[in-house]
């Protein structure tokens, strides 16, 4: 007998969604005192001189999730360029450049965004 193949024909539906769940934090500074930033002299804030969205003290930075978050850096409303920007969940550091400076006047707005995502999928299948 020679073989034979079986096709079996199902007809199968299926529907995703997804969502992005974000979490957001973000942290508020408000500089104290004119201030002029260079590549020699950085401006390191300590998370605890921030305050959070609540308007409690801050007592560290939420950590940035490596393959699904990122953080913005404003300076009085201005986003800043990643390469000024080093952040752990204890400091933010704004260095510029060599031979660049930064002047912070008094009462100057710095605020860190950070957005982690959590994204999830819910796939029914009906037959």
């Amino acid at each position: 007998m020679a073989l034979t193949i079986f096709n079996i024909a199902v007809t199968v539906e299926a529907t995703a969604e997804t969502t992005s769940n974000p979490a957001v934090s973000k942290y508020y500074y408000v500089v104290p005192a004119p201030v002029t930033v260079t590549n020699a002299a950085p401006l390191v804030l300590a998370a605890t001189s921030f305050f959070a969205d609540t308007g409690d003290a801050a007592t560290a930075f939420e950590a940035v999730a490596t393959d699904n978050g990122y953080r913005t850096v404003y300076v009085n409303g201005i986003p800043q360029m990643d390469d000024l920007i080093t952040l752990s969940t204890t400091t933010l550091t704004l260095t510029p450049e060599d031979g660049e400076t930064i002047d912070l006047d008094l009462n100057t707005p710095i605020v860190l965004e950070i957005v982690n995502f959590d994204p999830a999928t819910t796939v029914t299948v009906t037959t």
